[in-house]
């Protein structure tokens, strides 16, 4: 039996340090985005990546007691 990996943090999620500061997180989720978005990105589960994108960051800013 494989060993079982916690799940992602959104600091994971978004590949920054929980240290990170706002101006860090944004330029992360933006770059992401890029990639991730459905319209630019022809993978099967396109969206689901982007939907766990949006609310990792969304939870990532809320942590740092800011909102969207």
């Amino acid at each position: 039996r494989a060993p079982t990996r916690p799940p992602e943090t959104p600091w994971e999620i978004l590949g920054v340090a929980k240290s990170a500061r706002r101006d860090e997180v944004k330029r992360a989720f933006r770059k992401l985005a890029r990639r991730l978005h459905p319209d630019l990105n022809t993978a099967p589960d396109a969206t689901h990546q982007m939907q766990r994108l949006n609310v990792a960051y969304q939870a990532v800013l809320r942590e740092l007691g800011e909102d969207l």
